[in-house]
Formats: structure tokens, sequence, C-alpha cells
């Protein structure tokens, strides 16, 4: 399966990188969807076979070429990987080793659990560095602008940019094409087992799918869902845990590992599904996006969290003081509470400001810090490295003080009941200001910032815009229910060549980058839509 194949697109559920939001803000999204064009794209072998499972039809390919290797590299040596694991680059599988080892390490009697958590965390920092990150590693250079040579459909082609990016060392993009193209197609093996059981799933990512399932299958209420209660209530179909079982014996099949080491199913079920006592118990799942959702209990005690994701709120301090864990629980239960129709908590919190922490770990962000450190000493400037507080200001805090930019900054201080009281500065006027809750017109050098209300209210009814909702519409705050692949068609030459997507993440999660300074763009003259106007000659 290592190679690629040429195909045009009708319909065919193979990855559709693009636009899927509705602003100039939003970037590119990778979703897995029906696409078709005009033109033929090039896909790896192994997202062909994932189109094949889930329509049904192999796609017809105009043209294919695998990647075959001749020979072992001459030189290679074998290495005592951290002076303790042997490793022979001529006869091992560095990648299955390293996921043998970290499960070795769960039971090595000489490491103590806090070398056995930093031990398993090298591993796997390790595993996915080397296995997939070098392989796709391009370094963007905020330097000087260059011409450089861009490969994409046709023949290659000459652009300058601002930002060139050079592939790191051991950069191969065919490989992590591979790579990823094999996960997809893991989950693409999954899905049709789950459908083709009548079944549904309720989140998926890149290695996982939360299987809707409880311990004798049939019908649950969903909003949305296909099918009806015997009340009329919407619902959809549950697995049982028995269906998916054997969907996890089936994959057996595929096991890579030593059986000795690594006993357990290539597919795990989670330990959030277990109750104290080992036995299977049933969780309840809220999802608002892909990535977002929480996984809890009903007990006779109320809501018992089992698991609660943080994506959309990772970046922001903790403001209850009790760790990042309790914010997001607490953060959920809100989330929950409405969704219950139950009384929801109001935490004495909730109307602090959203804070996140920066790093001044970039020359460019240093260089914003300019004005800021001007006529201060040294030991109060912002240092390279060195952390502050930033604060995101309401939408409407510009227009007040009459600037087009605006972006809040202060010194480091953990302690949130502070955080309303301090200085703030404009990194881009240095000028300084108090912020507050509330939108004051008549208070112009107080400037209203976001609070945690502001965040975790659209937070929490995030959109999945690279989804239909039940009605067959793009998926919007209000949706609810289960979501469909929405289809995706592009016609020439709206296909562009793009670069990293993963520039300056710091500066882009706290709001001082647009996507105009962050992602690159490779415009091929070849597909300009200017050229392909035929403009009459005027006679004057």
């Amino acid at each position: 399966m290592a190679g690629f194949a040429r195909l045009q697109p009708e319909g065919d559920i193979v990855p559709v990188r693009a636009d899927y939001g509705h602003g100039d803000k939003d970037r590119p999204q990778i979703g897995v969807n029906p696409f078709t064009t005009d033109e033929p794209l090039w896909y790896t072998i192994p997202d062909l076979i994932a189109d094949t499972l889930l329509t049904g039809q192999a796609p017809p390919v105009l043209q294919s070429f695998r990647l075959i290797p001749k020979r072992i590299q001459p030189g290679l040596k074998p290495i005592r990987f951290r002076g303790d694991i042997e490793v022979d680059p001529a006869r091992d599988d560095f990648f299955k080793l390293v996921v043998e080892e970290r499960k070795r390490s769960q039971t090595r009697t000489d490491l103590t659990d806090e070398e056995r958590k930093w031990f398993n965390t090298g591993l796997k920092t390790v595993a996915s560095s080397t296995g997939y990150g070098i392989t796709a590693e391009m370094i963007r250079q905020d330097s000087e602008p260059d011409t450089v040579t861009a490969y994409g459909l046709g023949d290659p082609f000459e652009v300058d940019i601002d930002h060139p990016e050079n592939p790191g060392a051991f950069c191969f993009p065919p490989f992590a094409a591979l790579i990823t193209g094999g996960a997809r197609l893991m989950l693409a093996t999954l899905e049709p087992l789950v459908t083709d059981k009548g079944g549904t799933y309720a989140t998926c990512d890149t290695d996982s799918m939360a299987i809707v399932a409880n311990q004798d299958g049939g019908l649950v209420p969903c909003p949305g869902g296909p099918e009806r209660l015997a009340d009329g209530t919407e619902a959809i179909r549950a697995l049982s845990f028995a269906d998916v079982d054997e969907i996890i014996g089936l994959f057996d099949r595929v096991h890579p590992y030593d059986r000795e080491v690594v006993p357990g199913p290539l597919l795990e079920i989670e330990v959030e599904n277990y109750e104290t006592g080992g036995e299977r118990g049933q969780l309840w799942c809220l999802a608002t996006s892909a990535k977002r959702y929480v996984l809890w209990n009903q007990t006779a005690d109320g809501i018992d969290i089992r698991k609660a994701s943080k994506h959309g709120l990772g970046h922001l301090l903790d403001p209850t003081g009790q760790g990042r864990r309790a914010f997001t629980e607490a953060a959920w239960r809100i989330v929950l509470a409405q969704h219950l129709d139950i009384e929801a908590p109001e935490p004495e919190w909730l109307d602090r400001p959203a804070v996140s922490r920066l790093v001044a770990s970039t020359p460019y962000l240093l260089n914003l810090f300019k004005t800021y450190n001007q006529g201060k000493d040294y030991i109060d400037q912002v240092k390279p490295f060195g952390f502050m507080l930033t604060a995101a200001p309401q939408r409407i805090a510009g227009i007040l003080l009459g600037v087009d930019r605006l972006h809040l900054i202060g010194p480091y201080e953990t302690d949130p009941t502070k955080w309303d009281n301090m200085e703030w500065t404009d990194i881009y006027t240095g000028n300084q200001h108090r912020i507050s809750r509330a939108v004051d017109p008549f208070d112009p050098e107080t400037v209203p910032v976001q609070t945690l209300r502001h965040v975790i209210e659209t937070w929490a009814t995030n959109p999945e815009p690279k989804s239909l909702g039940p009605d067959g519409k793009v998926c919007a705050r209000d949706t609810r229910g289960p979501l469909q692949r929405r289809p995706v068609r592009t016609t020439h030459p709206q296909v562009t060549f793009i670069g990293k997507e993963s520039n300056h993440l710091q500066e882009a999660q706290a709001g001082i980058m647009g996507r105009d300074e962050i992602l690159n763009e490779y415009p091929d003259p070849e597909r300009d839509p200017w050229q392909h106007l035929v403009l009459p000659a005027i006679d004057l």
C-alpha cells in the first residue's frame, strides 16, 4: 500500500483540505468528505482503499506508482536507546519496538512512579516525532524573502515568497502522507463495521472512535436521530457491548506487536468505560464538535464526569486555583446543566477575564514588545522566553478606542483574583489600560475584555462546518443531532497550494497574528483565474 494514485474525484470520500468556515479568519481544515472536482489529483493508496470501503465502489484510477525499497542503507550501526534499549536499524522496526518498550515500562520494578511517567512520555514523544514529525518537517524562515520552486499538480513553478519554508533534514512528504493515509484507513475500516450493524458513533478523531453502545443495544434518545422511540422521541440505534467486542476482535487479525508484551487488543476500550470494580459501565456523551466532548455517568448523586475534553480551553490559565482538570470539568458542568435543563452552577470565577500565558519564544513575539520595553529597566522588560499574561479585548473595544488592532499584555501573575486590577499594556501602542467586564462608552481608557463566561458560551456551541446537520444544512451553532459528511465541489483553477499550517501556534491562539501572517500561499501563474478571461479588443 506504499503508493499513490491519480484520479478525478466524483463524489469520492477522500481527504479534502478547504476553507469550510465563513470568514477571512478561518483556516483550512481537513475533512474526509465526498469530493468532486474538474481536475485529477493525487491520493495515497490507503485513502483510496478507504474510499472504496466507505462508498462501496473503487474509484477509477488514471495513474499510479509505488515506493519500493531497494536495499538497506550502508553504514547503519546498532545503538542503545537511552543506554538501555538495543536497536539494530538493519533488523528492528524502531517504532514497533518503542511501543513495546512503553508497554514494558508499566511493569518494570526498577522504575519509580515518577521515572515511569517520564520514561513513558519520552518514548511517546520519540515515537511521534521520528515516526511522523520529521518526515513532514518544514521550517519557516521569518527573515529574508526569497524565490522558491513549488511543486504542485503540473510542472514546477517559481514564486516569490516573504517567508520561505525549508524542508527539515529528514523531510520526505510521501512518507508523511502515507502515515496519515494509513491512520485514516484504520478508521475507514472501523466505520462500516459499526454502520453495517445499524450503529453510529458520537465522536471520531485521528486514532479513536466513540461507538454508541449499551449493554443490550437498541434505540436511545438523540435529537435529530433518524429513528423513533415508542413515544415519538427522535433516536439513534446503539450497538450492544457484545457487538463492540466482536468488532474489536476482528482488528486483532492485524495486531502487529509482540503478544507477550502487548497482550491486549489492538483497539482498546478506554479505562473510563469501567467502574471501580472492573465492570463495564454505561457512559453518556455530549459532543459539540469533533474534538470537544464530555463523557459522564448519571448516578444517584448527580453527574460523574469521566472524561472531559479540554480542546478550545487548553490555552486559558486555570481560574479555579485547583488545576486545569478542575477548570475543564467545571466548564463542562455548566454546559451539561444547560443541556439537561437543570440548574447551572455559577462559579465565582465565571466573570473573571479569560487570560492566557504568552511566552516570548520567537523573534517576532519579542519584537512586538519593543514599545513596551522602552524606558524600562532591564529587569522589568519582556525578555527572551519570558512569561507574560495576555487578555483578548471584546470586539467593540477597538471601536471605542478608535484603533484597528488592540492586544493587551500584563506581567505574569498566577493569582486570578489580581487580574482585574492589574495594569495592562497594548502591545501595538504601548498605552496602558485598565480592563473591565462590561462596555462603558464613557470610559474609553478602560478596555472591555472577554470573560470566561463569554468564552464558555461560544465554546459550548462551536459549529462543525466540515459537516452537515440532520436537515442537510451546513452545521451551525444551533445544529443538534447526528451529523453527515459535507460534500465539497471545486473547479479549476480554484485549487490552491499552501504551506505549513502550524506556524506561530502561540501567536495565532492568542489572536496576535492572522491567517495571512501565518499561512504561505504559493500561487501558480498557470492557475491565475485572470489568465482564463478573454477580453474583446475595443477600438478607441
